[in-house]
């Protein structure tokens, strides 16, 4: 670029071409020589800073360094631009003023009852001579007729969420206003964002402007297109993502969301981290405490009567017990809510498990109780016994994936001959009972498949779904045929997938996608809408899942 610049490029007609290749290679030396790039392209108050902020902090941090420098500024106020809100500037005329935000949501300002003391206890007007309102309509009007040269009134036209927003009551009776697009040439690029929009023709060339453009356009087409999650068959991505070994999760994001699978485990994309000192537990976080408390009490049982001999009284001490080891592990381990909160989420929390101890079923002969039981690779969450080696690999029947996971709750009988698997759902209980529930429910299928899986097929197991808070048990019904089911959907995902279909799905851009922020803009209103149909025919016999009870 630099090469094809002549004399008449230039402002002055000198060629300064030299200068800037020197420039440039003195930047590109980096921040390790940071104190001579400053002496030798800075001066004046710019140097001054430089110097400082390098005897502050090192070289590496400078932006940070100067972000924080504090220095007292020497410039006449009186001479200079100065920010400041409309009442100081009506007490302070100055002969340029930008009035900034005149916006019908901004300025003038609202007028709001007072909370301690509503308008029908004292009239505002007596509570309040002046109410806000009146005092910015004043101080424009005092703005107005004050400033001695130039006053320019703007406005934006959209708000920080992107919502048109209208124009400032302030503004009736002025000139029409003067729009300045967003995307007009400036006058003076200064950045690389201002330089490519002044020269169309030099974006034009970049291909990552060019993808741009693509995208944009796919994105505006009812057909699915690369730019919608559709690859070459036989992607290695594709083809080690699905080769790994699978959880409950993961296969339901597999059915219900190919696109966001892809991004997940070929991609490695993840949504952005949580607040860490969070006022409230979180759904999943509750979950985890629920799961933690319910495993340390079961052990606890289990080393002493036994579960299912345990009566009420067993179970509280052995809940409180449990209580207290949970809190001192997760306070010493992590964030946790305030004192209060925090007291009120174990107490709230201790009342669902002992909900969950004393609801269970007739007890199998002989029982045995585990809790958290790992499988398919999992490391397991404590140093009590285990019904099996927790590293066997359990590989779903005629799909090709392989499972890991922990189950919640098992109950063998003596005889070895059956087994109950128990998932705990700390939510709330849905008001119709389902079986794959359109893909989204595989905990009870998957669970009670890899008990018989690891136990021996002649292993007669029970699968249910219970809600504590309700106090409702889901039992599965028809394990083995529900099995079968799902495993022609598995298929049908899984050669969707190594075919490059990674399409969205009914749970793409939804309330739980936790990588919506990768898709367009609301995506769900729209982008998701145009290509449902289009979706729904390429992904053909894997999409029958999104329908099953």
């Amino acid at each position: 670029m630099i090469d094809r610049l002549t004399a008449e490029d230039w402002p002055d007609g000198v060629d300064h071409a030299p200068e800037l290749r020197d420039i440039i290679a003195m930047l590109a030396k980096g921040t390790t020589l940071a104190a001579d790039t400053g002496e030798k392209l800075l001066s004046g108050p710019a140097r001054r800073i430089w110097r400082r902020a390098l005897g502050l902090g090192s070289p590496a941090a400078i932006d940070i360094t100067i972000a924080q420098l504090r220095l007292e500024d020497e410039s006449e106020p009186c001479s200079s631009v100065a920010w400041m809100p409309a009442e100081a500037l009506a007490a302070s005329p100055r002969p340029f003023v930008r009035l900034l935000g005149l916006t019908s949501t901004q300025w003038p300002r609202r007028i709001s009852e007072d909370r301690l003391v509503p308008d029908h206890v004292v009239p505002l007007a007596d509570l309040d001579p002046l109410p806000v309102s009146a005092a910015d309509r004043r101080d424009f009007e005092t703005i107005l007729a004050t400033t001695a040269s130039q006053v320019v009134l703007s406005r934006a036209r959209r708000d920080e969420e992107g919502r048109l927003v209208g124009a400032s009551p302030l503004l009736r009776g002025t000139p029409p206003p003067a729009y300045l697009r967003r995307n007009r040439r400036p006058d003076h690029a200064m950045s690389e964002t201002d330089r490519l929009g002044a020269r169309p023709g030099d974006a034009s060339e970049l291909a990552q402007a060019a993808s741009a453009a693509t995208c944009w356009t796919n994105w505006r087409s009812s057909h699915v297109t690369p730019h919608d999650g559709q690859v070459r068959p036989d992607h290695p991505a594709l083809a080690a993502a699905l080769d790994r070994v699978q959880s409950a999760s993961s296969l339901k994001l597999l059915l219900r969301n190919p696109l966001g699978f892809s991004w997940k485990y070929a991609l490695g994309l993840r949504g952005p981290a949580t607040a860490d000192e969070a006022l409230v537990l979180d759904a999943r976080a509750s979950g985890e405490l629920l799961h933690h408390l319910l495993d340390n009490a079961v052990r606890r049982l289990e080393a002493g009567q036994g579960l299912a001999s345990a009566d009420e009284q067993a179970c509280v001490s052995a809940l409180d017990a449990a209580c207290a080891d949970v809190a001192a592990m997760w306070e010493a381990g992590q964030a946790v809510p305030p004192g209060i909160v925090w007291q009120r989420t174990l107490a709230d929390t201790r009342q669902v498990a002992l909900a969950a101890l004393e609801g269970r079923p007739e007890p199998l002969p002989g029982q045995r109780s585990f809790a958290e039981a790992p499988f398919g690779g999992q490391t397991a969450k404590s140093d009590g016994a285990l019904p099996w080696a927790a590293d066997t690999v359990v590989e779903v029947a005629d799909t090709g994936f392989r499972i890991s996971g922990y189950v919640d709750r098992l109950d063998l009988s003596d005889c070895g001959t059956k087994a109950r698997v128990t998932d705990y759902k700390g939510g709330k209980c849905p008001k119709d009972a389902v079986t794959l529930g359109g893909g989204s429910e595989l905990q009870r299928c998957l669970y009670a498949y890899a008990v018989r899986s690891l136990l021996g097929d002649d292993m007669e197991v029970e699968a249910a779904l219970v809600y504590p808070r309700a106090g409702v048990t889901r039992p599965l019904q028809d394990a083995n045929g529900t099995l079968a089911t799902l495993a022609g959907h598995l298929r049908a995902a899984r050669a969707n997938l190594m075919a490059g279909r990674a399409l969205p799905g009914p749970d793409t851009g939804g309330d739980y996608d936790d990588l919506a922020f990768a898709l367009p803009a609301m995506a769900d209103k729209g982008w998701c809408r145009r290509k449902q149909e289009a979706a729904t025919v390429a992904l053909g016999d894997a999409t029958l899942v999104w329908e099953a009870e």
